[in-house]
C-alpha cells in the first residue's frame, strides 16, 4: 500500500478498498464455516469449494470451534509479541474490543452491554482445554509473561487452574471464546500458548457463561463494521477484523445448533457426565 493509499485509510477510514477487501475475506471464512458446518453442503454458493469432496463418515461439525480459535490465536499471540518486543507495559480491555464507537455513538455499548451479558445458566460445571477452545487473555507485562513462559507449564511445574482470586474468566456462546474478565491474564496466556491447561466453567464455578445469541438477531459484521439487520445502517466499527470473524462464525453454530458441550466431550473425557440437554 502506498503512503498516500495508507494516509487515506488512517484518518478517513472508509477507504473503499480496504472496505471490499475486508468483505471479501469474511466470505470467504464464512464460506469455510459453513463447509463445516453443514453436512450437505451447496456448492453453488460458494463455488471456492466445488473440488472438495465431502466425505460424509469423516463429517465433523465441530471443526468450526478451531477455525474461531484461528482468529482467537492471532487476536492473543499479536498481544504477546507487542508486549514482548514493546518497549513499555501495555493494557486493553478486549470485552468492548469487540465494538469500537467514537465519543458520538458512546451511548450505544450501554444497550448492546445489556444484550452481551446475558448470564447462561448450566446447573452442572463444563471442562474447557486451552488448546482446543478459542481463548484470549489481556497481556501486557513483560516480566509476568516471561515468567509464565518459562516456568509455568514445565515436567516440574505442570499448568493448572488457580481456583482462588488468581484466575477468572468468562465463556462467551455461541462462538465459545474463553475470555479471561479479571485475573490469570498471563498464567493463561501462557496456557494456550502452550497447549496445555484446562478450565472449569458454569455450574458453582466462579467462572461464568454468557449467551450473546440475542445480538445476532439485532446486528452482522459486513467485514469491517457491525450493523443493523433491520436496515444495514453502520452502528459502529469492529476493533479488529479478527473479532468480527469469531462474532459471523458464532453466528453459523447457533444457526446450525452446534453443540459446544458435544465439542468439549469429545476433547475431553473429565466432562461425560454432564447434562447435554444445556447445549441442544
Amino acid at each position: 500500500m502506498g503512503f498516500l493509499q495508507r494516509i487515506k485509510e488512517i484518518f478517513s477510514g472508509n477507504d473503499k478498498h480496504i472496505i471490499a477487501e475486508n468483505a471479501k475475506k469474511l466470505r470467504n471464512i464464512q464460506a469455510m464455516a459453513y463447509y463445516i458446518a453443514c453436512e450437505k453442503f451447496d456448492r453453488t454458493l460458494y463455488p471456492d469449494f466445488t473440488a472438495i469432496p465431502r466425505n460424509d463418515r469423516n463429517y465433523d461439525q465441530y471443526g468450526i470451534f478451531y477455525l474461531s480459535k484461528l482468529f482467537a490465536n492471532r487476536i492473543i499471540l499479536e498481544d504477546i509479541t507487542e508486549t514482548l518486543v514493546g518497549n513499555e507495559d501495555r493494557q486493553s480491555a478486549y470485552l468492548k474490543r469487540f465494538f469500537e464507537f467514537n465519543d458520538e455513538n458512546r451511548h450505544r455499548w450501554k444497550y448492546l452491554d445489556e444484550k452481551f451479558y446475558q448470564p447462561f445458566n448450566l446447573a452442572n460445571s463444563i471442562v474447557v482445554n486451552l488448546k482446543d477452545v478459542p481463548a484470549i487473555s489481556n497481556v501486557w507485562q513483560k516480566s509476568r509473561l516471561a515468567r509464565g513462559i518459562a516456568e509455568i507449564g514445565t515436567p516440574k511445574n505442570p499448568w493448572k487452574e488457580q481456583h482462588n482470586d488468581k484466575h477468572r474468566v468468562s465463556l462467551f456462546l455461541p462462538m465459545s471464546l474463553l475470555v479471561v474478565t479479571e485475573s490469570g491474564n498471563h498464567s493463561i496466556a501462557t496456557g494456550v500458548l502452550k497447549s496445555v491447561g484446562s478450565i472449569t466453567v458454569g455450574g458453582d464455578s466462579r467462572h461464568k457463561i454468557y449467551d450473546m445469541s440475542e445480538l445476532y438477531q439485532f446486528m452482522s459484521f459486513d467485514g469491517t463494521y457491525y450493523r443493523k439487520r433491520a436496515d444495514n445502517s453502520i452502528i459502529c466499527r469492529a476493533k479488529s477484523f479478527d473479532f468480527g470473524a469469531i462474532f459471523e462464525i458464532g453466528r453459523i453454530v447457533k444457526e446450525y445448533n452446534i453443540s459446544f458441550l458435544e465439542f468439549c466431550l469429545s476433547t475431553d473425557r473429565q466432562a461425560s457426565d454432564l447434562n447435554k440437554k444445556f447445549f441442544t
